[in-house]
C-alpha cells in the first residue's frame, strides 16, 4: 500500500481524544479581590538641571546641580504609526520589567503585570500603582538590563503613568469562568486580561521573548534536549543534539544559529448557556489552551567556558564566509561576483547586529588622570571597548556622503567607493581607524556596512550577530531539524510535552505564584473528550473498481482512471544533464499513464522521444538565466513536430495531429474551444491548416478551398475505407496500436484505410489529384494547444529555477508543466509508484471541459442533490515590505470534487479581502458554473481561509458583498440564494491526540476524526448573519414554488475541528471549521433537505479525499489546498516581474483611482509600449485552454 502498511485495527464511530487545554480555575471565590486596570502611557524623557523661579539652576547641599526628569517633546510619541510600531518593539517590556523591579526593590508586596500594550492590570490586595502616578524609569537602550555589556550601553529614560479604568471583582472573573452567561464586550475584556496575565506571569519568570513567541530561558533549553534525548521518562523519544553526536541545542550554519523551544498560551472563554447546548454540564467553561513552538535564532554568543561573540566575517583554514556565505579570499581582494555579493547583501539584511572593537588609547592624558584616580587596569580597557548593540544595516542617507543610497561598500581601502576629508586629506574606512583609533584592520578588502547616522561605516570584521529570530529559516537542513522535533514529540508524546513544559514553567519557574496573586490556577491535567470518526467515501475507478480507503489513504494498483484525459502531444525538458535517466523517466512516465487509462494516440508513442526532448548543456548554476531560452525552444520544437510534422510520423501513419484550438481573429468566436486535426504545410516553411469539428459552430464546416475541372468549391477533407462506400469524417477515425480503427454505432472498430478525397459544398466528391487547394483556416489565425504539457526534468529542487519555469510557460502561453527532480526519482525505491502518483498529476492537468478528465471519483453526499456553487477561497501575502496579497479562488465544477477551475486576484497587501475582488470572484464563479453545468446555483457555499479569530468581523462585510452580487445576478429571477460562509483556520494551536492506543493509529488519531462540540464552543463566538426575519418571511412566501423553509431549525453552533488526513509521522493536526453563516439550515431550493452540522461534517471530509494530486486525504479541503497552492505560486512570480518573453513586457501595475479595473493589473504590451491588454485575473492572464491546477 505505498510503503504506507496496512492497519487491521477496526476502524470504529467514536473515540476518546485528548487535547492540550487545561482547566482555568478560580482559588478561592470568597476571597475579596479586585483585578484593577490601568491604562499605560510611556513618554520619552530627559534629565535637565532644574531651576528655580528666579531661571537659575537650583543646587543641593554639596552645591551639585539639582536635576530632575521632563518629558521629552521633540522625542515624544505621536502618531498612531508610531506609537504600533513603539508597543510591537521590546523597548515597552523593557520599560516596565524595570519599573516594576525598581519598585519591588522598594516594596516587596508591590504587584503590576504588562503585556506589550497600553494596558496594565493588577490585584487590589497588593500595593499597587495609584490612579494617574507617574514613573521615572531608566533602562538600557538597546539590550537587557542583565546583558553583560550594559555598562557599555547607553541609558534611555521615560515617564510612564498609569491611568486606572476600572476594576473587576473577582466574584464576576468566577461567574464567567464557571460557565455562566457574559455579555461579549466582558468576556473579551475578560480573556484580554487572562491572556495578558498568562504572558506577563511567563515574563516575569524568567521565559525570553523572541520575536511574537516566548522561549524557555539558554540555560534550560539543554536540559529539555537531554531529557528528550534520554526518553524524558516516557515523555520524549529520538536524538538530540542537531546530528552533532553529542546530546545539546541543534545547530545551522556552522553554529551561528540554533533551535530554541518555547511554548504558547491563550485561554478560552464560553459564552454560556447561549452557546446551544453543546457544552457539556461537566464541561469548564474556561481553558487555557497551550502549545510547544520552536523558533530558529541568531547567536549572541558561542558555547563553551569563555563565550565567544559570533563573528558575521569568519575564516576557517584559509576560506571565508560572511553572515554565512562562502565568498572569495578576502585577503588577495575584495568580493568582485555580482551573484555572491547578492547573497552576502541580502544574507547581512537579516540579521540584527552588534559592533565590538578596542581602540588601542583614548587620550594618554585622560588616561594618566584615571590612574591618578585609581581607576584599574582593567576597567581603563573596559574603557577602550566601542560596543554598540541591536542595530540594522541601512542606506546612508547623508546627501554629502561618497556612499549616500549605499549599505555596504566592498573594500575598506577602496577611496573609489568610500572616503571622506580629516584635515584636508580623503581617507579611507581603513586609514581612519588605522589613525584615528590605533587598530590595523587585518582584512582591508573585507566589505564595510552602514549602520544608521549615529554609527557610521564600520568594518565587517568588527560586527557580530545579535540574539534575535532568524529570518528566512528554511533551508534543507533547518527545517528537516524543525520537522525531526515534531516527530520526537509526536502524538500522544505531543501532550505530554506540553504538560511537562507546563509544569516546567508552573512549578520551578514559579509562574504559578504569579496567577495565584489574581486568585487564579491551572490544572496539570490535559482534557479528553469523546469524538465521532467519520465514514470513508468510497473512491471508484474505472471499469467500476472501488478502493476503499485505509485510514485516509488508497492506493492504484490495478487500476485505469474514472475518466482518463488524453494526452494529444508533449515535449521534454531535460535540465538534469543525466539524459539516460531522462529518457527512463519519460518513458516509463507515458507507460505508466497509458496503464491508468491514459490516452496516448499511438502516433504520439511512436514520434523519437529525442526529436521532443529540448536538452540543456550548460552549467547547473546558469540554468536560472537560460530558462525563458530552454522553454521557448521547446516549445518551438513541439509545433515543428507536431503541427509542421517535421519527423513525417503522422504522414506515415495516414494520420493527422488531433488537438484543440481557439480562434484569436473573430471576435465573436475569441475564447470557444474547438476540437482540430492539424494539416501539415504543403512545403517547408509554410503555415498549416486546421481541420474543425465543427458541431459547436457550423462556420468551420470547411477546411479546403479547391479548384477542380469543374470549377470552385468549398469542401471539407474525408476518408475512404474499404468496408463501405460512406464517406468518414477524419475526426471518427484513429490508428491506434497499429490498426486503424473507425466508429461505428458508437464502437470503434477495425476498418481498412483506402483514401482521401474532398466532400464539396453541393456534395460533389474529388480525390486529391483531381484538385488543386488551400487551407480555409490557417494555424497562424487560431491558438493551438500544443503542447498539451511540459515535462520538465530537474537537477535539484532548487526553488527558483522551478519559480522561473513556472513563469515562463505561463507568460509563454499558458503551458501546463509537470517536474520531476532527477536525484529524486534515482533515489526511488518503487518507481512504478512514483510514476504512478504523477500519472494523476498529468490526468489532472490535461482534465478540459469537454473531456471533464477525474483519475477517480468520490460519493460526496448533499451537494449533488440541488446545483450548488461551491467556492474555495485562500490568500498569500509578501513578507516584510512587500505590498501585495495574492488572492486566488477555486470553484467545484463537479458534484465529485475533482474538477475544478481558477481565479486569482491581486490587492493591497492586507487579510481582508477587497469588496471588488470578492465580487469578481463571485461573478465570475457564477458563469464558470454555468457555462460548464448549463445551470444557475441554487445554493452556495464559500470556505474561506486566512482568517483569525481576530477578524471574524471582516468576514461579516465580504458576506454583504457576496449578497450584494448574487441579488444582482438572480434579479431577474428574484431568487434570494441561501449563503453558507465558512472560516477554515488553519493556523490554530489546538491539537487532539489519541486518550489510548485503541483511539488511533500510529499516535495519531483517526483520519475523519471529528469534535463538535466542548472546545468548540468555546473562544469567539460565531453569532452569523441572516436576512431580516420578515423578508425572509415575505421572500419566502412570494417564491412557495422555488424555495421552502425548513422546519425545527437547530441554532447551535456549527463549528467543528475535523482531522481529515490521516497521520504517518508528526501529530495530525485538524481544521478549525468556523461556520460564520449558514442560511442553508434554514431555507432552501424546492424539495432540497437543510445543511445541517452532519451534513456539512460530511461532505466536507468527503471532499478531502477528491485531491487530483494525491492519493490520501488532504488535510484542509482541495478547494482550499489548491486556492493556496496557486497564491503562493503567482505571489512568487510576482517577485519576477517585469520581464520580458516572445517580444512582450509583463508589469504588474497598481491601478490609479480612474483605472477602470480597481485590482492591481498585468499589463501586456509590446516593446515599444504599446498596450496590448489589461488583465486583473491572473488566471486568465497566465493561463491556456486548459485551467486546473494540480501541483
Amino acid at each position: 500500500r505505498g510503503g504506507r502498511g496496512f492497519n487491521n485495527t477496526p476502524r470504529p464511530t467514536e473515540c476518546d481524544v485528548q487535547t492540550n487545554h487545561t482547566r482555568l480555575e478560580v482559588v478561592d471565590p470568597g476571597l475579596e479581590l479586585e483585578w484593577v486596570f490601568y491604562k499605560v502611557d510611556i513618554q520619552n524623557a530627559r534629565l535637565v538641571e532644574k531651576k528655580g523661579e528666579d531661571g537659575e539652576p537650583m543646587m543641593d547641599e554639596g552645591g551639585r546641580p539639582v536635576r530632575e526628569f521632563i518629558p521629552s517633546e521633540i522625542r515624544a510619541l505621536a502618531g498612531e504609526d508610531t506609537k504600533r510600531r513603539f508597543f510591537e518593539g521590546p523597548l515597552p517590556w523593557r520599560i516596565m520589567k524595570k519599573l516594576v523591579d525598581d519598585e519591588r526593590a522598594k516594596d516587596a508586596n508591590f504587584a503590576l503585570d504588562y503585556d506589550g500594550a497600553e494596558l496594565a492590570v493588577a490585584p487590589s490586595n497588593r500595593s499597587i500603582p495609584r490612579d494617574g502616578e507617574s514613573y521615572q524609569v531608566i533602562v538600557k537602550r538597546d539590550c537587557e538590563e542583565d546583558d553583560p555589556d550594559k555598562e557599555r550601553i547607553k541609558n534611555r529614560r521615560f515617564f510612564v503613568t498609569l491611568t486606572r479604568t476600572h476594576a473587576i471583582p473577582i466574584s464576576m472573573v468566577y461567574g464567567a469562568i464557571r460557565g455562566e452567561h457574559v455579555d461579549s464586550a466582558f468576556k473579551q475584556q475578560l480573556e484580554t486580561a487572562i491572556n495578558l496575565l498568562l504572558n506577563s506571569t511567563s515574563i516575569q519568570s524568567g521565559m525570553i521573548r523572541l520575536s511574537s513567541k516566548l522561549i524557555f530561558p539558554l540555560d534550560r533549553q539543554k536540559r529539555m534536549y537531554l531529557d528528550q534525548s534520554r526518553g524524558g521518562g516516557g515523555r520524549y523519544g529520538g536524538r538530540g543534539g542537531g546530528g552533532r553526536g553529542a546530546v545539546g541545542i541543534p545547530e545551522a550554519s556552522n553554529g551561528t544559529k540554533f533551535l530554541l523551544q518555547g511554548m504558547t498560551q491563550k485561554v478560552m472563554l464560553s459564552n454560556g448557556p447561549e452557546d446551544g447546548g453543546g457544552r457539556h454540564q461537566d464541561f469548564p467553561a474556561a481553558l487555557v489552551l497551550t502549545d510547544t513552538v520552536v523558533e530558529w535564532a541568531d547567536r549572541e554568543y558561542h558555547e563553551g567556558r569563555d563565550p565567544q561573540r559570533v563573528r558575521l566575517l569568519q575564516e576557517t583554514h584559509g576560506r571565508f564566509t560572511i553572515a554565512g556565505v562562502e565568498v572569495s579570499d578576502i585577503t588577495r581582494g575584495p568580493i568582485t561576483d555580482g551573484r555572491m555579493r547578492n547573497d552576502v547583501e541580502d544574507a547581512i539584511f537579516k540579521l540584527r547586529l552588534n559592533v565590538f572593537y578596542e581602540i588601542a588609547n583614548i587620550n594618554q592624558e585622560r588616561e594618566d588622570r584615571w590612574r591618578a584616580e585609581g581607576v584599574s587596569e582593567v576597567e581603563i580597557r573596559a574603557r577602550r571597548r566601542r560596543i554598540v548593540k541591536d542595530k540594522e544595516m541601512v542606506n546612508d542617507r547623508d546627501d554629502g556622503s561618497r556612499g549616500h543610497g549605499c549599505r555596504i561598500i566592498w573594500s575598506a581601502d577602496n577611496s573609489n567607493e568610500y572616503s571622506f576629508e580629516v584635515d584636508g586629506q580623503e581617507t579611507t574606512i581603513y586609514q581612519h581607524f588605522q589613525n584615528r583609533n590605533g587598530i590595523t584592520l587585518k582584512y582591508k578588502y573585507a566589505p564595510a556596512i552602514h549602520l544608521g547616522r549615529k554609527v557610521g561605516w564600520i568594518p565587517i570584521e568588527f560586527v557580530f550577530q545579535h540574539f534575535k529570530k532568524t529570518r528566512g529559516a528554511n533551508n534543507t537542513d533547518m527545517v528537516r531539524e524543525v520537522l525531526g522535533h515534531y516527530d520526537r514529540v509526536s502524538g500522544t508524546n505531543l501532550i505530554n510535552d506540553v504538560m511537562s513544559k507546563r509544569g516546567l514553567l508552573s512549578n520551578e519557574m514559579n509562574a504559578a505564584q504569579g496567577l495565584a496573586l489574581y486568585n487564579l490556577r491551572i490544572s496539570a491535567d490535559p482534557m479528553t473528550f469523546k469524538t465521532n470518526v467519520l465514514r470513508q467515501p468510497q473512491i471508484e475507478f474505472g471499469q467500476n473498481n472501488v478502493k476503499h480507503a485505509n485510514n485516509g489513504s488508497f492506493d492504484l494498483r490495478g487500476v485505469t482512471f474514472a475518466r482518463p484525459a488524453t494526452m494529444d502531444s508533449f515535449v521534454a525538458i531535460d535540465f538534469s544533464g543525466d539524459r539516460r535517466s531522462c529518457r527512463e523517466y519519460i518513458n516509463g512516465l507515458l507507460k505508466k499513464s497509458a496503464d491508468h487509462g491514459v490516452e496516448i494516440p499511438t502516433t504520439v508513442k511512436d514520434i523519437p522521444l529525442d526529436a521532443i526532448t529540448e536538452v540543456y548543456h550548460g552549467n547547473h548554476g546558469d540554468a536560472l538565466d537560460h530558462a525563458l531560452e530552454v522553454v521557448q525552444n521547446a516549445i518551438d520544437r513541439a509545433k515543428d513536430v507536431y503541427v509542421n510534422d517535421s519527423t513525417n510520423t503522422f504522414r506515415q501513419n495516414r494520420t493527422r495531429f488531433k488537438t484543440q484550438c481557439c480562434d484569436t481573429q473573430c471576435c465573436d468566436r475569441h475564447g470557444l474551444v474547438l476540437d482540430c486535426l492539424v494539416l501539415p504545410p504543403f512545403e517547408e516553411g509554410g503555415t498549416a491548416g486546421l481541420l474543425i469539428d465543427y458541431a459547436r459552430c457550423k462556420d468551420y464546416r470547411y477546411s479546403h478551398r479547391i479548384i477542380t475541372a469543374d470549377g470552385k468549391f468549398n469542401a471539407r477533407l474525408m476518408t475512404r475505407i474499404r468496408e463501405t462506400n460512406t464517406l468518414i469524417d477524419p475526426f471518427d477515425i484513429r490508428y491506434l496500436n497499429n490498426r486503424c480503427q473507425a466508429i461505428y454505432n458508437g464502437e470503434w472498430i477495425d476498418v481498412t484505410f483506402d483514401s482521401e478525397c474532398f466532400e464539396c459544398d453541393d456534395g460533389s466528391v474529388f480525390g486529391l489529384d483531381e484538385a488543386t487547394f488551400t487551407y480555409i483556416q490557417s494555424s497562424e489565425e487560431f491558438s493551438i494547444n500544443v503542447p498539451s504539457i511540459i515535462m520538465v526534468f530537474l537537477p535539484d529542487d532548487t526553488k527558483a529555477l522551478y519559480d522561473k519555469i513556472k513563469l515562463v510557460t505561463n507568460l509563454c502561453g499558458g503551458y501546463q508543466t509537470q517536474a520531476a527532480v532527477a536525484s529524486k526519482y534515482g533515489s526511488q525505491r518503487n518507481k512504478d509508484q512514483y510514476l504512478s502518483n504523477i500519472a494523476i498529476k498529468i490526468n489532472t492537468k490535461l482534465s478540459k471541459t469537454a473531456d471533464k478528465a477525474s483519475s477517480w471519483l468520490t460519493d460526496i453526499d448533499w451537494i449533488g442533490k440541488e446545483p450548488t456553487l461551491i467556492i474555495g477561497i485562500g490568500t498569500a501575502s509578501g513578507m516584510g515590505n512587500s505590498s501585495e496579497t495574492v488572492v486566488t479562488a477555486s470553484t467545484l465544477l463537479d458534484n465529485h470534487g475533482m474538477r475544478l477551475t481558477h481565479s486569482c486576484f491581486v490587492q493591497g497587501k492586507s487579510n481582508d479581502i477587497a469588496d471588488h475582488v470578492m465580487g469578481h470572484i463571485v461573478e465570475g464563479s457564477w458563469c464558470l458554473f454555468w457555462n460548464d453545468k448549463g445551470e444557475t446555483p441554487k445554493r452556495i457555499i464559500i470556505y474561506r481561509e486566512g482568517l483569525s479569530d481576530g477578524n471574524f468581523s471582516q468576514a461579516d462585510n465580504e458576506i454583504r458583498c457576496v449578497r450584494g452580487v448574487l441579488n444582482e445576478l438572480t434579479k431577474k429571477e428574484g431568487i434570494y440564494l441561501p449563503i453558507t460562509y465558512i472560516v477554515c483556520q488553519t493556523q490554530h494551536n489546538i491539537r487532539m491526540v489519541p486518550a489510548s492506543s485503541g483511539d488511533g493509529v500510529r499516535g495519531n488519531v483517526w483520519s475523519g476524526t471529528v469534535l463538535d462540540n466542548s472546545i468548540t464552543q468555546l473562544g469567539t463566538k460565531m453569532t452569523g448573519l441572516s436576512i431580516d426575519e420578515e423578508v425572509k418571511h415575505n421572500f419566502l412566501s412570494d417564491h412557495k414554488d422555488k424555495m421552502q423553509p425548513f422546519a425545527d431549525v437547530d441554532d447551535s453552533s456549527d463549528d467543528f475541528l475535523l482531522t481529515a488526513q490521516g497521520g504517518l509521522k508528526g501529530t495530525s493536526k485538524p481544521i478549525f471549521y468556523r461556520v460564520r453563516l449558514n442560511e442553508n439550515k434554514v431555507w432552501g431550493p424546492k424539495g432540497a433537505t437543510p445543511l445541517t452540522k452532519d451534513n456539512l461534517k460530511g461532505f466536507t471530509y468527503q471532499m478531502s479525499f477528491a485531491y487530483g494530486s494525491a492519493t490520501k486525504a488532504t488535510r484542509e479541503v482541495p478547494l482550499i489546498k489548491y486556492a493556496k497552492k496557486l497564491s503562493n505560486q503567482v505571489l512568487r512570480v510576482l517577485k519576477l516581474l517585469p520581464t520580458t518573453m516572445d517580444g512582450k513586457r509583463y508589469t504588474l501595475r497598481e491601478p490609479d483611482e480612474l483605472e477602470r479595473v480597481k485590482s492591481y493589473y498585468i499589463e501586456v504590451t509590446y516593446l515599444n509600449g504599446e498596450v496590448i491588454c489589461k488583465n486583473d485575473n491572473i488566471v486568465t492572464c497566465l493561463s491556456g485552454i486548459s485551467k486546473h491546477l494540480a501541483a
